[in-house]
């Protein structure tokens, strides 16, 4: 059985393409965190243990894993940008390099957001207009069938019986 979905590795390679991200970088509490925050209240538990134990791999490597990888960027993005240790609070800067600045990592991780979402919200159309190979998904338990949420701001609605927009 697995811990996660995705391996440090796989988060580092998904989520930062053609850049150098160690994947010591990534924490399994990172990916434990984004799993649990973003993945599990869209796909259920059910189906998410399922995955854990090896079922429904193309969903997990092909739908899921590029979702999480980016939520697990866009938890990542701000302590990248500064550091905290006995020091306290404290940006990192070099002779070669300068900090992108709050406005610029603001843009990065709305960026991030909005793919991530757009990518979770292509793992369940594939998982909703495949219901019967993924018995163990519910689409009354998928947060994204009972809410909305734009600009920060979660709007709750009814949606018809299997979770399509009217």
């Amino acid at each position: 059985m697995m811990n996660s979905l995705i391996t440090a590795r796989e988060a580092a390679e998904i989520a930062f393409p053609g850049q150098f991200m160690g994947c010591e970088a990534i924490s399994e509490a990172t990916i434990a965190a984004a799993e649990q925050r973003f993945i599990v209240p869209v796909v259920g538990e059910r189906l998410y243990r399922r995955m854990l134990e090896g079922a429904y791999r193309m969903l997990r490597t092909e739908y899921l894993a590029p979702a999480l990888a980016l939520w697990v960027k866009l938890s990542m993005l701000p302590s990248m940008a500064v550091q905290s240790g006995e020091m306290g609070v404290v940006e990192l800067e070099s002779g070669v390099l300068k900090g992108a600045g709050e406005e610029k990592l603001d843009l990065l991780c709305r960026r991030t957001r909005c793919e991530a979402a757009a990518m979770l919200r292509r793992a369940v159309a594939h998982i909703e207009a495949r219901a019967e190979e993924y018995p163990e998904y519910c689409p009354q338990e998928n947060v994204l069938n009972r809410c909305v949420i734009g600009g920060g701001v979660v709007f709750a609605e009814r949606r018809p019986e299997h979770g399509r927009r009217r």
